[in-house]
């Protein structure tokens, strides 16, 4: 089960939830991290439902890793972690040409679509993130590099690389080739 957790929490937002009406400033500005908490509730809730997942998007911070390295300990769960790599320059590009689903939340590197501003699964209209921007991006790459980096550190050989300089719709079949090696891997 993948879970992309900015997008479960842009969700909580469209739909106003407690969690979406609370943080909804954090969510669309992008830039702030959700308080750990909330986000270890909304991680173990889909822990309790199934333990095999790709959890999109964390941990961002040590204590976060740290955090979540004991409970997989505790429940004896076995964790993989993956790291997309690429080009700075690539990602720049291609979150700005990005471009959401306001339906389906599918998103688009749009010179990707069939039509041009309009999502191939469920022919509605996509839409351009706030925060897909050039000081919101750049903002987030330093936010990677004074915080994340370090989670990067700590998983240490632990970490699967994959390099994302491809073609983008190559990505699917990356990830599926490194899931099937993992799970057909002898303990």
């Amino acid at each position: 089960m993948h879970i992309p957790l900015g997008e479960y929490l842009r969700k909580e937002v469209r739909k106003n939830t407690p969690i979406g009406e609370k943080y909804s400033q954090n969510i669309q500005s992008g830039l702030k991290l959700i308080p750990s908490n909330i986000v270890y509730e909304i991680i173990l809730n889909f822990l309790k439902k199934n333990n095999n997942l790709i959890i999109d998007g964390f941990p961002r911070t040590t204590e976060r890793y740290s955090y979540f390295n004991k409970y997989l300990k505790k429940y004896n769960i076995k964790a993989y972690y993956f790291y997309l790599e690429a080009n700075e320059n690539l990602l720049i590009k291609r979150l700005l040409d990005r471009e959401t689903c306001s339906n389906c939340s599918h998103d688009y590197i749009m010179v990707n679509t069939k039509e041009k501003g309009i999502c191939d699964i469920c022919k509605k209209k996509t839409y351009k993130r706030k925060t897909d921007n050039l000081k919101s991006i750049n903002k987030r790459f330093s936010f990677f590099n004074r915080t994340t980096k370090r989670v990067i550190e700590c998983i240490g050989g632990n970490i699967i690389n994959i390099n994302t300089n491809y073609y983008i719709n190559d990505l699917p079949n990356l990830f599926i080739t490194k899931i099937n090696y993992l799970l057909n891997e002898k303990p």
